[in-house]
């Protein structure tokens, strides 16, 4: 049985600095990537906060490894925070699992 696999966009933003006493924020870099994303299962979806239930999670599986803050764009255009990942490497293939959380729009 074959994964169904789509094409996401990947923004991370490199850390901030102060230059000459000012904060500024680090750039954010896009990476077109693909992953498996998948509905949580009831347990997972029990082990969030109350709030975070109501804000459409979901899991991904990746081959590379995403990052906390890191935003999923899917090819519908709706964004997704990473909110925490899982290294499944020695287990099995290089592979990862993150919690995504959808971007709430202002």
């Amino acid at each position: 049985m074959k994964l169904a696999v789509e094409t996401i966009t990947v923004t991370r933003k490199a850390a901030g600095s102060y230059v000459n006493g000012r904060w500024v924020d680090g750039t954010a870099t896009d990476h077109s990537a693909s992953g498996n994303i998948q509905p949580l299962s009831g347990r997972e979806l029990q082990q969030l906060p109350e709030g975070d239930r109501e804000r459409q999670p979901l899991k991904i599986y990746t081959a590379f490894a995403l990052e906390n803050g890191d935003v999923v764009k899917r090819g519908d255009g709706i964004e997704y925070e990473v909110q925490a990942v899982e290294d499944w490497t020695p287990f099995n293939q290089p592979h990862y699992k993150a919690r995504l959380m959808r971007v709430e729009e202002q």
